[in-house]
């Protein structure tokens, strides 16, 4: 049995854009009112990257997320105790990544279907 537990959504932030079902959000500093978009590989997505919506939205809608630290559950495939870091619209692992794409870890694979929120290192893949 693993040692860990699935957390609720409990953040909440308001929509600039509409948000599909389990998607990274970030937050721009061109959007002054403050509201998220979903997060893509620029530097500036990866730097406010906020958490992750398990439910989709509309814009202008308010949104519950998953935050650093809290524990996700849903994914499929993952290798447990594996780093997974920002792929554009998805998570992947550092070696899969595109050159030249900018990322951010974000978690640790808390068995194969569980994700630990750890937002960690923005960097730029070079190779």
């Amino acid at each position: 049995m693993p040692n860990f537990r699935a957390t609720d959504p409990r953040h909440e932030a308001v929509t600039a854009e509409a948000i599909p079902a389990r998607a990274f959000v970030t937050l721009r500093a061109a959007d002054a009112n403050g509201r998220c978009r979903i997060t893509t590989n620029t530097e500036a997505d990866a730097a406010g990257l906020l958490g992750f919506a398990p439910k989709a939205a509309s814009s202008g809608k308010s949104i519950h997320l998953y935050r650093d630290g809290d524990v996700v559950p849903g994914f499929t495939g993952l290798t447990p105790g594996q780093e997974y870091h920002l792929d554009v619209s998805s998570i992947d692992t550092f070696a899969n990544l595109s050159a030249s794409q900018w990322t951010r870890s974000v978690g640790v694979a808390r068995g194969s279907e569980h994700l630990e929120l750890r937002f960690g290192l923005i960097q730029q893949k070079t190779t």
